[in-house]
């Protein structure tokens, strides 16, 4: 039976395809008439522009601009199958962020360990100290660091004869304790200057041990 369409040849080239588009629209699956609103404004549009064109011998140019934007639309999905997800803003990477203006150069770099003391050089610098010390304060303060580091005297005339000056009787009694020892080894050079201050400490000292441990060791020289 033939359509309505070509009954009527006074209908146009647009109303006619304006009537095709309404019976696929009307008897396509699931359509109940209603439709929903975003589509049918979006077909109203298309139609109004598709007739427009026709009237205006434009039609051509019009289906070059549905084919652009087919292209378009197609690039852009073939553009988010091969990443797997929409174009999204890129995010820096790890590797192109500034460094951490935190950080310390130094924790970069391995801590060097600290050269160690050599303790002979040690000992001999504090002894150095007591033999250029020359008021008695000086004199007790070197003593004092001396047996504070080493805990004892050495064995040297001139540093003990410098300690029996000290004004604490303990640190005098440990000096002539050192110097009955320096004797085991041999007498020492000047023996004048150390028997006068040994004399001296004798008849004034406090201290009954210190003073008889004074006059042995100056019977000694």
């Amino acid at each position: 039976m033939p359509s309505r369409d070509r009954d009527d040849p006074k209908l146009s080239f647009s109303e006619l395809d304006k009537r095709r588009r309404e019976r696929k629209y009307s008897s396509s699956p699931g359509s109940d008439g209603r439709g929903h609103s975003a589509s049918s404004q979006a077909q109203k549009s298309y139609r109004k522009a598709l007739e427009q064109a026709f009237d205006s011998g434009r039609l051509a140019e019009f289906a070059a601009t549905l084919q652009r934007g087919r292209e378009s639309a197609i690039t852009g999905r073939v553009s988010g199958d091969k990443t797997g997800k929409a174009a999204a803003p890129s995010s820096p990477d790890a590797t192109d962020r500034p460094a951490d203006s935190t950080a310390s150069p130094a924790a970069a770099q391995p801590t060097q360990p600290k050269p160690k003391k050599n303790p002979s050089a040690e000992r001999r610098k504090m002894a150095k100290t007591i033999l250029k010390a020359a008021a008695p304060d000086d004199i007790a303060r070197a003593v004092n660091r001396y047996v504070d580091r080493y805990q004892e005297l050495p064995l040297d005339y001139e540093i003990l004869e410098k300690a029996l000056s000290h004004p604490q009787g303990q640190a005098v009694l440990h000096a002539l304790q050192k110097l009955q020892d320096c004797l085991k080894h041999g007498k020492p050079r000047r023996v004048r200057s150390l028997s006068i201050q040994l004399s001296i400490i004798e008849d004034n000292h406090d201290n009954v041990e210190v003073r008889d441990l004074a006059a042995r060791i100056r019977s000694a020289l």
